[in-house]
Formats: structure tokens, sequence, C-alpha cells
């Protein structure tokens, strides 16, 4: 209609100028010409209001509305690795690593949510890293999580998860001393926190899942159960602490399938020679050192089951948050892991090359070069307590994250 208005307040004011002299043959002609102007735009007028009038939002039909609710996610890392071992049967090494993974996340209600991810890397419990060469060979892709999460409306702060999940116990500063990142353990878990007041919570995380699953035999499994609590000191300060207990039962004088016992006793038919119950203490405090973030935590592990050997603790700190383009972060730690301290198969998979019985440095840097995509460095610098020898990683990697 704006434009109608526009052309016909140019037109009059060409018509006022039109010369007394013109022949009435001549004004017709103008006026006929303008008079088919006019009526062009009042049938495009026309097609505009009847295209508003039926036209209709999209949406997706009833047996496709979950997509509306479905996130798709993922990472790609690419890594340079150097190992050298000292007095190793196997060479330094040098290789290219990558790990891939997809992930699908679905919100089925307010209460309901599942998470599906697939990723590289084997049967391994703790890597999905896959090592570029053998031929350029297809390389493996695995179910790597599968779980369902019940969060009820009537209880604030509960979270009742079942499947293949994430790991659902608190890790002070990402501890790797009980549990490798990429170990993703199976059975069902639950975590409930507890707002006291503005400053203080609690938290409680637990769960039973299955080591090992035996036709005609007794199940290898895994009982959890962890109390912890928040304390808000104020704005930049924040303390953490809790106590967890990890029980396996009936892994005594036998093996698990696909787990490396990697450090642990064996006895002389090469199975466990002890159980494992896992007392853990940790701590943790949060603060700023200027601007920059800064954390600091410390985690203790005992296995009540051994007789010696049973020992095992970190400490370690972060400087700073790689987040915004531009930024950075460094973190550093120390442990000493004694050999039946934890289970050496779920236990950090680049220490010492994987496993107990030894101690040693780990330093990281990252920078966020743009949004979603980082680099990363990492150096270990650790030593293998049965011989003493010298055991060093160097890593170098990209990240892309979507």
């Amino acid at each position: 209609m704006k434009k109608i208005i526009v052309v016909l307040l140019a037109l009059s004011a060409f018509n006022s100028q039109l010369s007394w002299a013109q022949s009435d043959e001549q004004v017709k002609k103008t006026l006929d010409e303008q008079g088919q102007i006019i009526s062009q735009l009042q049938k495009e007028v026309s097609q505009l209001k009847n295209d508003r009038d039926n036209s209709k939002e999209f949406t997706l039909p009833e047996s496709l509305r979950w997509l509306e609710r479905t996130t798709i996610y993922g990472d790609l890392r690419l890594r340079h690795e150097t190992i050298e071992a000292e007095n190793d049967d196997k060479m330094d090494r040098h290789r290219g690593r990558y790990r891939a993974r997809i992930g699908v996340k679905t919100k089925i209600n307010d209460q309901w949510s599942t998470n599906f991810r697939f990723a590289t890397g084997g049967s391994s419990a703790t890597s999905t890293n896959q090592t570029m060469g053998d031929g350029f060979s297809t390389k493996d892709l695995g179910l790597d999580l599968a779980y369902l999460t019940y969060s009820p409306e009537l209880i604030d702060g509960l979270n009742v998860t079942g499947g293949k999940m994430k790991n659902p116990f608190y890790l002070p500063g990402k501890s790797s001393l009980i549990w490798d990142s990429d170990v993703t353990p199976e059975g069902a878990a639950i975590n409930y926190d507890l707002q006291l007041d503005d400053n203080i919570s609690l938290f409680a995380n637990g769960g039973t899942f299955w080591a090992q699953e035996s036709s005609g035999d007794v199940d290898a499994s895994l009982w959890g159960a962890q109390l912890g609590t928040k304390i808000k000191i104020n704005a930049d300060n924040e303390f953490i602490t809790g106590a967890t207990l990890y029980d396996y039962g009936n892994i005594k004088g036998s093996t698990i399938g696909g787990l490396d016992m990697k450090g642990n006793t064996p006895d002389i038919a090469g199975n466990y020679a002890n159980d494992y119950q896992i007392f853990e203490a940790f701590a943790q405090y949060n603060t700023h050192i200027g601007s920059m973030p800064f954390s600091v935590a410390g985690d203790y592990v005992n296995n009540l089951e051994a007789d010696n050997n049973d020992t095992g603790w970190l400490v370690g700190f972060t400087v700073n948050k790689a987040k915004n383009p531009g930024s950075w972060q460094v973190s550093y730690d120390y442990r000493d892991l004694e050999a039946d301290a934890v289970l050496g198969g779920l236990s950090d998979g680049d220490f010492i090359g994987g496993g107990t019985n030894g101690k040693g440095h780990r330093i990281a840097g990252v920078y966020q070069i743009a949004k979603n995509i980082q680099t990363a460095v990492s150096y270990f610098c650790d030593q293998r307590s049965d011989d003493e020898n010298d055991y060093r990683v160097l890593q170098f990697d990209l990240i892309v994250k979507f």
C-alpha cells in the first residue's frame, strides 16, 4: 500500500508539470500509461494480501516433534604423541592419533531424557583414541554412551540414570587417580543435590554396575556410594570436600574380560590376588588470583582389602580457564599410586602407560584459538615403581567441538 501511495504522489507531481501546451491526445496517452501502472500495482498488492492470508507457520507432524527436543553434538581431536620408556621392550614411539565422537541427546518430556554417543577406540575402557596407520585401514566405531535419565518434578536435584553412562561420581579437580576420563560405567546410578541455604549444599552419588557378567558363574560387580558438601564462602571462594566407598565384588581369584590388570598384583594363576574395597577422601578449593580462576585439589585412596601396596594420592591445581577466543589455562598434578590401591585397568591410561604402581608429574596447557576450537599440550614425567625406570609422554592436540 505504501508503494502505491508513493507512486501516486510521484505521478501527481508529474502531472502538475505537464505543459498547458500539450495536446489533448498527449494528455490522454499519459493518463492511460499511468492507469496501467496503477492497475499493475493493485494486482501486486492483492497478491501479497492473498499470500499473507494463506500463509501458515510450518510445524512438524506429531510423529517428528521429538526432533525439536533433540541435539546432535560431537568432537574431533587430532594428536601427535611421543613416548620415551626407559628399558622398555618397545622402542620409543612417535605416533599420530585421533578421537572422533558423535552423540544425540533427546529430551523426551519434562522428566525423562536420553543420550547416545558413538566413539572411536575399539574395546578399551580407558581410551577412545585411534592410532593412525595400519595400511590406511577402516577404523572401529563403538557405542560409548547409551543411557536414560529420570529427573522427577517432585524432588528437585534428583537424577536417576540407567545404561552405559558418564561417570556419576564427583572427581576433585578432574582427578584420574581412580577413573580414566574415558571410562563409561554400565548399570544404574543416582545423583542428588540438596541446597541447605544460600551458601551450603550437600551432594550424594551412588550406583551399582556390572564389571563382568558371567553365565553360570558369579558376576563381578561394583557398588559405589559418595557423600560430599559444597561451602560457598563468598562470591570468589568455594570449598568442596567428601568421601567415597567403592566395593568390587567377586574380584579376587578372577579376571575381568577385556580389562588388563595393569600393575595390580596377580596370583600364581594370573588372576587378581586381592579384592578391591576402595576408600576415597577428597577436597577442592576454588578461588581467584586477581581476575583469574584458580583451583587446587587433593585426592587420597586406600584399598581396605589389600595388606600392602594399598594407597595412592594426588595433588594438583588449575590456573585460569580456556573458554573465550584468546583465553588459556594451565594445570599440574603429582601422584603416587601403589600397585593395589585401585583397579589398574580403569585408572588413567596415559600415566605410566596406564595402570598402577608408579608416580610422577603431569603438566598441561590449553589455548582457545576460536569458538569451539582449542589446542592443547600435555607432558607426563613419570616413574614406574617396580623398576624405577622413567616413562615420559608428550602430547600435542587440536580439538574441535560442535
